[in-house]
């Protein structure tokens, strides 16, 4: 009998203690965020393939908007301090090596376009 009321109790918890809310605008946020990874995460495939990015790393960058381009000239407008900084602004804590980075921008020039 106890085990019928325990249960019977367990049921009878309301299901909006549960409930999650999830507000349009954070809808709307990730599908921004979804649609700018599949429009700049291409820009990153020859990088990927040369070790330069991991594939974590190319999805929070691409996803907060930034493609290799934006990359390439935030470095020829503000330097290696400048790569760095947006970098680390996107992805947070993630370890980038910002001289493989850099190597690859000044060399590949014609895969940045």
């Amino acid at each position: 009998m106890a085990d019928c009321q325990t249960l019977s109790e367990l049921l009878n918890i309301s299901s909006t203690e549960n409930f999650v809310l999830i507000s349009p605008l954070s809808i709307k946020y990730n599908l921004v965020c979804l649609k700018n990874e599949k429009k700049y995460c291409t820009s990153y495939s020859d990088a990927l393939a040369k070790c330069v990015f991991s594939k974590v790393i190319v999805s929070k960058l691409s996803r907060s908007g930034l493609g290799l381009p934006h990359l390439k000239l935030v470095f020829e407008r503000s330097g290696a301090d400048g790569l760095e900084k947006i970098i680390k602004s996107r992805i947070g804590s993630s370890k980038v090596n910002i001289t493989k980075v850099i190597a690859y921008l000044t060399s590949d020039k014609e895969n940045l376009l």
